[in-house]
C-alpha cells in the first residue's frame, strides 16, 4: 500500500510577514476597544474630513465597528484568493500566465488587506484619543498618504499584471 505524503503549503516571506503585520494591528484594535471602551464618554467621532478634524459624532457603540471591519477584512480575502475561479484578469490568460497572474493578484490582495487593516487601527486609535481629550485630530496628510500607498500599489501591480498577459 502506498504511503500519501501531505504537502505543507508554503508561504513566501512577504506573505507571512505582511499577515503578522495585519494581525497585530487587528490585536492592537481589539485591545484599545477592550481597554478604552468603558471610560469612553457616550458620545466619540466616527467621522474626520480633509484636514483629520473630527467633524462627525455618533455612540460609543461605533467603535465596535472598526475592529469588526478589520476581521472581514483580514478572513474576507483569503477566501478569493483560495478560490481561483473568482478573478477576472486585465487580459486573457494564456497557458503560460495564470499562475504569474494568480501570484501577482495574491500579493496585490495581500497588501492591500494589510494598508486598509492598518489605516482602520489607526483610526480607531485616533477616536479614541479625540473622545478622551488625549488628541486633537489625524494628522494633515493621513487622507493623502493612505491614498497615494493604496493607488501606488494599486499601480505597480496593474502594471506587473498588463505586462505578463
Amino acid at each position: 500500500m502506498k504511503e500519501i505524503t501531505k504537502v505543507a503549503p508554503q508561504y513566501p516571506v512577504y506573505k507571512v510577514i505582511l499577515e503578522i503585520i495585519s494581525g497585530v494591528a487587528i490585536v492592537v484594535s481589539i485591545g484599545l476597544l477592550l481597554k478604552y471602551y468603558s471610560i469612553l464618554p457616550d458620545i466619540i467621532p466616527i467621522h474626520f474630513n480633509d484636514l483629520g478634524t473630527a467633524d462627525g459624532y455618533g455612540s460609543k457603540n461605533f467603535i465596535f465597528i472598526l475592529p469588526g471591519m478589520s476581521l472581514i477584512i483580514y478572513f474576507f480575502p483569503d477566501i478569493l484568493i483560495k478560490s481561483n475561479n473568482v478573478y477576472k484578469y486585465f487580459r486573457n490568460t494564456t497557458k503560460e500566465n495564470p499562475k504569474y497572474n494568480h501570484k501577482y493578484v495574491n500579493q496585490l490582495i495581500t497588501l492591500l488587506k494589510t494598508e486598509f487593516i492598518i489605516c482602520i487601527a489607526y483610526i480607531e486609535w485616533i477616536s479614541i484619543g479625540i473622545a478622551l481629550n488625549k488628541s486633537e485630530g489625524m494628522v494633515r496628510w493621513f487622507l493623502p498618504v493612505f491614498l497615494a500607498v493604496v493607488f501606488g500599489t494599486l499601480a505597480v501591480y496593474i502594471r506587473k499584471l498588463l505586462k505578463i498577459n
